[in-house]
């Protein structure tokens, strides 16, 4: 064995198999969501991935603790790693967002036209860089709520000192992870299955199907005769 096999082997073992699973567990809950409110959904869902990130960024950054200004001067090798880190994040949630809005807008429904075509490629350019980031994001948003959720209990229960602002803001980024995490899946569906001729389009086909049937003569089998 190759080690080019051995890494597609841990990478199918690590990566592909639990993204696929948590994807269909996602799609469970997805295939209740309409087509036309898919986007309002993923969108609401982003907008509260925001809004905990900046209560994490309150609750580390509050009076108590050193500004972000304070960081960058007093450990600049710290600061600027946040700045870097920060960025990523921006980027690759920005992606997001964008992708929730031509949603929203009426972009990608499914049409003929070259343009819309194009639209619908653009579509899956946007579910592709989704992939890359869902796995991880679920993976870092699960570690981070469920350790923080694990100190807050043990806290209350064995009455153990710990830092509230620092965990509750790590409780907040772990629920930004996840949403973001969610709204990708959640997006990534077959829209076929979705897509439904109108009701009255149906009767007609099926009224159609069955006058046919009634109007239509049996062929007698041909006879073989034998001389």
């Amino acid at each position: 064995m190759t080690l080019e096999d051995i890494l597609k082997t841990a990478k199918q073992d690590l990566w592909d198999r639990p993204d696929e699973w948590i994807r269909k567990q996602y799609q469970q809950v997805g295939n209740k969501i309409p087509e036309g409110r898919l986007y309002r959904v993923t969108s609401a869902i982003s907008v509260g991935s925001v809004l905990s990130l900046f209560g994490a960024y309150y609750l580390v950054h509050s009076p108590s603790t050193k500004s972000v200004y304070e960081i960058l001067t007093t450990y600049p090798e710290r600061g600027i790693g946040d700045l870097l880190f920060a960025t990523m994040l921006g980027i690759m949630f920005a992606q997001d967002i964008n992708h929730n809005i031509y949603g929203l807008r009426g972009w990608f429904k499914e049409s003929h036209t070259d343009e819309l075509r194009s639209k619908s490629m653009l579509e899956e350019e946007y579910k592709e860089r989704g992939r890359c980031v869902r796995f991880p994001f679920f993976m870092i948003g699960s570690i981070a709520s469920a350790y923080a959720l694990y100190t807050i209990a043990s806290g209350y229960a064995f009455e153990r000192s710990y830092h509230q602002h620092l965990t509750y803001a790590t409780l907040l980024e772990g629920i930004f992870f996840l949403g973001n995490a969610s709204s990708i899946y959640l997006k990534d569906r077959d829209r076929k299955k979705f897509r439904k001729d109108p009701f009255w389009n149906r009767a007609y086909d099926a009224l159609a199907e069955k006058i046919n049937s009634y109007g239509q003569q049996p062929v007698p089998a041909p006879v073989q005769v034998r001389l």
